[in-house]
């Protein structure tokens, strides 16, 4: 049985209700995996170290093979280094000229979910009230790839693989003003009353050769200050497994939320 270590943060704030670093819901929605290990490679995996591995980033990738399909390919951030491991990446926009890194996840929940298990991150919206007009439930958002920075780690949530719900309201959201976009991956956020913890997300890094870097709230963010964007007399708290593979977060506020709002740090495993 897993052991978990609750931790619990709740402060309150003196700004204006706002939600920073959300995106437009993507127009279109891609299938989701569900529970797949990821797929024969593109490249065989290292045999002693990086010998198989020339590339650091999918930029190199794109370079070396003059290629402009995106994909899983092999990268190594220090080419055999004592600082990295070689990892397998989705290379994506390689038509472009600024290819991008994203981590395939293992694990992700069906579209049509409305308890979704694995890697979202919901939005719960409460009834009008001061400058909040958006009366449209739950909003849930689905991940099956994160955007990876093969530096320092850290991973986000970008729109191209980030999906609702269908149990989301989105005609209601249309319909309103001021309602949210996509929230972001590792995030529970909420709208509803003062130091409302309703919002939920999930990390769940099973069968990727990740784990969470942090062992406490140090990984996640809850702006409370003049100076931040970031929620209003906001609440959060989250459990973390001894494998540091999975996550539970509850957040929200009125307006607020808990979570890795910036990104969220990983370290390779052993």
């Amino acid at each position: 049985m897993r052991h978990l270590l609750l931790l619990s943060v709740a402060a309150c704030g003196n700004i204006a209700p706002t939600t920073p670093g959300h995106e437009p819901a993507p127009d279109a929605s891609p299938p989701p995996v569900i529970d797949a290990p990821a797929a024969d490679t593109a490249m065989p995996p290292p045999v002693d170290g990086a010998t198989q591995v020339l590339d650091r980033s999918c930029a190199e990738v794109k370079a070396r093979l003059a290629t402009s399909t995106d994909g899983r390919y092999w990268i190594d951030p220090d080419l055999g280094g004592a600082s990295y491991k070689p990892f397998e990446v989705w290379c994506g926009e390689m038509a472009t000229a600024t290819p991008h890194e994203y981590l395939e996840l293992a694990h992700t929940s069906q579209a049509s979910d409305s308890s979704p298990a694995s890697n979202y991150s919901t939005y719960a919206m409460g009834a009008p009230h001061a400058s909040w007009t958006c009366p449209c439930g739950v909003a849930t958002t689905l991940y099956s790839k994160l955007r990876i920075d093969p530096v320092s780690l850290t991973v986000s949530g970008p729109a191209p693989f980030a999906v609702y719900t269908s149990s989301t309201d989105l005609a209601c959201m249309q319909a309103h003003s001021g309602c949210p976009g996509i929230t972001p991956y590792a995030t529970a956020e909420s709208c509803v009353t003062n130091y409302d913890a309703s919002g939920r997300a999930n990390v769940d890094l099973r069968d990727v050769p990740f784990h969470v870097a942090g062992t406490d709230t140090s990984m996640f963010k809850k702006n409370e200050d003049f100076n931040s964007a970031w929620g209003f007399t906001s609440a959060g708290a989250a459990t973390i497994d001894t494998d540091r593979k999975i996550v539970g977060l509850t957040g929200g506020g009125d307006c607020g939320g808990f979570g890795a709002v910036t990104g969220l740090v990983l370290a390779q495993d052993l």
